[in-house]
């Protein structure tokens, strides 16, 4: 089969944007703009830039989870002693 053919890799999209609603905002926009540019690059036949792209969503939207949850755990905390 050839790579033409091949499907293009997961933008996270929703993942990035549910990140952004309830976790970190600002890294969570990022994870948007690159899920947004996943399937613009994959039909434009740049399939690396493609690939970095998914990668770089993915890490964003992670970032954007990681520390989303470690905020609210120093607020909780702070909450809870203070």
């Amino acid at each position: 089969m050839s790579d033409s053919y091949s499907a293009p890799p997961s933008n996270g999209l929703v993942g990035a944007i549910l990140a952004t609603l309830f976790c970190c905002v600002p890294f969570g926009i990022v994870a948007i703009v690159k899920a947004a540019q996943v399937n613009s690059l994959w039909a434009a036949g740049q399939r690396a830039a493609a690939e970095q792209a998914a990668d770089a969503a993915r890490n964003w939207t992670l970032a954007s989870i990681i520390t989303g949850l470690a905020v609210g755990a120093v607020y909780f905390f702070v909450a809870l002693n203070g």
